[in-house]
């Protein structure tokens, strides 16, 4: 019997030692004299079926979460600025064990109703596990990258640009934001956190961050969680001038709707009033540089070098695209390629051969020197 199911059998021994607790296959009463030793019992079983069936990836969540907690530091000793993630993600970096049980809670209450067998609850146990683990670990990857290129990056200044969503304005809700709507440009504030998660129910897209760049001398912009938005701003251009934009419509005809979006975006100017507004519901600003970012061992090379190009092309940004790779997966760059380049004035007629370089950076921040490089270099040329 596995140590799991012997907690379970401990479990049911505790039901039944306890007559005041009643469940049927549609309701659940526990007494409060009893809740606390059957609660305790109960979270048991979940993290020993995770401890017990999944120690390898505990391992690896162990060391992503501890390198993660290091770029934060490493960013909070150049600048007073929390990090703010998916609370969901909170959870997993808190105690991976926990975040991975949570969605299992339903499963197991399912089979202490009888409402499920024991092969139930592990086909499907394995079944959300298996789904959710990578995608924490993609998500903690692609935050410890957005994090080291920040401190590689030299911040001095950092900024932040508020925008409404319905945890503060009730009408910033799906079935209330209208398409076409018109909004403020938002203010520059400065900066007392970096939220690496956001709503969807926003008025625009607007930098995670800005912040100056002591080694490139510039203001940089940096996105990641691109999603569409349904406002306006009002006089957009006036106020935001000399900036490339494209139409979104002209992204969609050619591209469609799916699969359009780099994992980061950074955005360079010599004022950071001008990098407020990144998309709204009909233009997106021209990106200095677009990187993605590789998690899997196992990575589709291929695939990944594809859609990265997609994403290249879509916002044909100005300097070379990079990926950010966690495993050692590629040792050539995309065969038959070209650079970006630097002097195209982004028309989307025709799709433009794109250089891709990998980096295969593991959790080594000084392997995101390249990026840096590449955005000086280019800096020094303009």
């Amino acid at each position: 019997m596995a140590n799991w199911q012997a907690k379970y059998e401990t479990l049911k021994r505790y039901i039944a030692d306890h007559p005041t607790i009643e469940i049927t296959s549609n309701s659940t009463s526990i007494p409060g004299d009893v809740r606390p030793g059957f609660y305790a019992i109960f979270d048991d079983i979940l993290a020993e079926y995770v401890r017990q069936l999944y120690a390898p990836q505990l391992n690896e969540a162990a060391l992503a979460i501890s390198k993660f907690s290091e770029a934060k530091a490493r960013l909070a000793s150049l600048v007073d600025l929390k990090t703010e993630v998916n609370p969901n993600l909170g959870f997993f970096l808190a105690d991976p064990v926990a975040g991975l049980t949570r969605s299992t809670f339903t499963l197991l209450l399912s089979l202490v109703r009888n409402n499920i067998t024991v092969e139930d609850f592990e086909r499907e146990s394995d079944k959300i596990i298996q789904d959710s683990f990578p995608i924490f670990m993609r998500e903690i990857y692609l935050q410890w990258s957005v994090l080291s290129l920040i401190a590689l990056l030299g911040p001095d200044q950092v900024y932040s640009v508020p925008v409404p969503d319905e945890t503060h304005d009730p009408h910033y809700t799906e079935s209330e934001l209208r398409p076409g709507n018109f909004e403020d440009v938002p203010q520059l504030l400065p900066a007392e956190k970096i939220s690496l998660y956001g709503s969807h129910y926003v008025a625009e897209i607007a930098p995670k961050l800005v912040f100056h760049s002591s080694r490139l001398d510039k203001y940089v912009a940096i996105r990641t969680d691109y999603h569409k938005v349904f406002c306006l701003i009002r006089k957009l251009h006036e106020i935001i001038k000399g900036l490339e934009w494209y139409q979104l419509k002209d992204i969609v005809n050619k591209f469609g709707v799916f699969n359009l979006w780099p994992d980061i975006g950074l955005y360079l100017d010599d004022n950071p009033e001008q990098l407020r507004i990144l998309m709204t519901y009909t233009e997106a600003l021209r990106p200095d540089m677009v990187l993605d970012v590789w998690n899997s061992d196992g990575q589709d090379v291929e695939g990944g070098l594809e859609m990265a190009r997609r994403h290249c092309n879509v916002l044909l940004p100005r300097k070379e695209m990079f990926v950010i790779s966690r495993a050692a997966v590629l040792k050539k760059k995309a065969a038959g390629s070209a650079p970006v380049d630097a002097s195209n004035s982004g028309d989307q007629s025709a799709e433009q051969q794109v250089d891709i370089r990998v980096l295969e950076v593991g959790y080594d921040a000084g392997g995101l020197e390249p990026v840096v490089a590449c955005l000086a270099k280019t800096e020094a040329l303009e």
